[in-house]
């Protein structure tokens, strides 16, 4: 999709994960988040390390909404395939072998099992009915920039990117994977995560 201006300035744009976060004159949760912690964590601009955790998201995140993308960005390490199979990662080839798995450049990694739950989350993800329609069609992975007006008459660049976004409803949907899906465990780790900021 092509960069597209609508009536009130609002500038949707297909640009790169990486784009939408090089773009510093713009305020998103990722920076409302570190102005939580501390205006000093703002200037900072520390990246976030990621988690195991975090690349399982990632990648189940690509799986369900830019499978076309899994296999480019995304690399499942099978221990299975390891050049010396009768011997542990004790052994110098398997050892190599392992770190090399892990250092492709410009892809997440995630393990054959993580695969495997992933697959399975998908499956009873696409039978929810609901669940399903909310991810069918819209505008995926679009990045929205614009300016609001600030208490003092002045106006803020502020940038979001749903994962997607129902124009027709005017809903916007942001997939989370997490441990515990009860109302309880989801809202602590909503909290946790600061899912509302988001």
């Amino acid at each position: 999709m092509e960069e597209i201006t609508t009536t009130n300035g609002t500038i949707i744009n297909h640009d790169s994960n990486e784009v939408y976060h090089s773009k510093k004159e713009y305020i998103g949760s990722s920076g409302l988040k570190n102005i939580k912690k501390s205006p000093a964590h703002f200037k900072a601009d520390k990246k976030e390390e990621q988690t195991q955790a975090m690349m399982f998201g990632t990648a189940y995140h690509t799986l369900v909404l830019e499978p076309e993308l899994f296999e480019k960005e995304i690399h499942v390490f099978d221990e299975n395939a390891r050049p010396e199979p009768d011997k542990t990662f004790g052994s110098k080839a398997n050892k190599i072998w392992k770190l090399e798995q892990y250092s492709i450049p410009n892809k997440t990694v995630i393990t054959a099992v993580e695969f495997s739950i992933m697959q399975q989350m998908y499956a009873v993800l696409v039978k929810h009915p609901y669940a399903k329609s909310l991810l069918k069609k819209g505008i995926k992975e679009q990045s929205f920039y614009t300016e609001l007006p600030t208490m003092d008459g002045k106006t803020i660049k502020v940038k979001v990117r749903p994962d997607n976004y129902k124009r027709e409803k005017r809903i916007c949907i942001d997939l989370k994977t997490c441990v515990d899906a009860s109302a309880d465990g989801f809202q602590k780790q909503a909290a946790k995560m600061n899912y509302h900021i988001s």
